[in-house]
């Protein structure tokens, strides 16, 4: 594995269009299928899609992302407790409500390791990709459109394509500790991160990093989307009983 790979990172919103072969598609399922899982549970899925009809509408509901519709496939990666479910009434046992909310989370990291773990492996294959959180702002949709069991919820989606342009690499902002946690020097690298990308966002007419994240932070086109995707979250833990 090249190192280069994960060190020059960026995500790519530019794709060519071209139709992710058989054979690609056999190996990152292969991939997928090998991520972690927490206790080994396996309590994650993921839904590989690749007709044209589906991605256009995924990107249309996703704020019209043209990324989305022009990828090779959009790889959906949910939260599964269908495995588990079944085995429970198999030997006829449950869960506490404590359990159960305690297993939501784990599901959850679960999926987003193997998104990770995807996208890693996608990038060595010569792909860009772009990770999509957004698909909560309409997941039950969503959910609808895959046949996704309501004990399963969506956690995040993976943009796959071959690459037509790309932006250049960010500066990275410096959020690793040695032994322990400082919220001053956090802080401080908050400053550093938005003086190093002013010039780079401005000549790409959004906002400087500081002013996006208080817009998104604040009521703005963003608000009722980012509200949906908590109701959606507060709903599916909130039926755990």
């Amino acid at each position: 594995m090249n190192i280069n790979n994960f060190l020059e990172r960026t995500s790519v919103r530019d794709f060519t269009g071209e139709t992710m072969s058989k054979k690609d598609i056999e190996l990152i399922t292969s991939v997928i299928n090998n991520a972690p899982t927490s206790t080994n549970t396996q309590q994650f899925s993921a839904i590989i899609v690749t007709d044209k009809k589906k991605l256009d509408w995924i990107g249309t509901k996703n704020w019209n992302q043209q990324h989305i519709k022009d990828a090779s496939a959009f790889i959906i990666f949910v939260a599964d407790r269908t495995r588990v479910n079944y085995i429970k009434k198999q030997f006829e046992v449950d869960e506490t409500p404590k359990m159960k909310k305690h297993e939501f989370f784990r599901a959850t990291i679960d999926a987003t390791i193997a998104a990770t773990f995807a996208m890693d492996a996608l990038i060595e294959m010569g792909y860009g990709t772009t990770m999509v959180g957004g698909l909560y702002a309409f997941a039950d949709e969503l959910a609808k459109e895959i046949n996704l069991p309501d004990e399963n919820f969506v956690v995040v989606g993976l943009s796959v394509g071959k690459i037509k342009s790309t932006n250049a690499v960010k500066p990275k902002m410096q959020k690793v500790f040695l032994e322990k946690y400082d919220a001053k020097v956090a802080c401080e690298e908050v400053e550093k991160y938005h003086d190093a990308t002013i010039e780079e966002f401005t000549s790409r007419g959004t906002k400087p990093w500081k002013d996006a994240v208080a817009k998104m932070a604040s009521k703005s086109s963003y608000t009722p989307a980012f509200e949906a995707a908590g109701d959606y979250v507060i709903k599916k833990y909130e039926n755990i009983d």
